[in-house]
């Protein structure tokens, strides 16, 4: 469509000195463009290091042994099951907006063990705290 419209423009034929067509001007520009962006990649991978912890990062801290991830064990007479019937029920609080305080303070110190395996597991802290709507909350 472009070709009948400006079949003079659009010729691949070079014009006189200082002047090209507009392919020409298109594909100089596209190869700029390319050229920029492949500099630009080059560049951020030359300034990232390679997987270099932060000082004060919690693995660089306390390691990266399984250990620093106890307790995995849930209190006496508990279970996945039942965790996951009082994290509910914390939930279910949050969402009608009839909280107890001295309930959740206490659903909370029973599911520690739920909610640590929780945050070890999920990277996003904004999924953790759909899950758990009460973890930094001062009660």
């Amino acid at each position: 469509m472009l070709l009948t419209k400006f079949p003079k423009a659009l010729s691949l034929k070079e014009k006189s000195v200082g002047e090209q067509s507009l392919t020409s001007q298109i594909r100089s520009r596209v190869r700029y463009r390319q050229k920029l962006e492949k500099r630009k990649q080059n560049n951020l991978a030359a300034k990232q290091p390679q997987l270099e912890l932060h000082q004060f990062s919690k693995r660089q801290c306390h390691g990266l042994d399984a250990s620093r991830d106890l307790p995995t064990e849930f209190p006496s007479g508990e279970d996945k099951t039942s965790q996951e019937e009082k994290r509910l029920k914390m939930i279910k609080m949050h969402s009608t907006g009839t909280v107890v305080w001295s309930s959740v303070k206490q659903l909370m110190e029973d599911t520690y063990v739920a909610q640590r395996l929780t945050i070890n597991g999920l990277n996003r802290m904004d999924k953790v705290l759909e899950e758990w709507p009460y973890i930094g909350k001062v009660i």
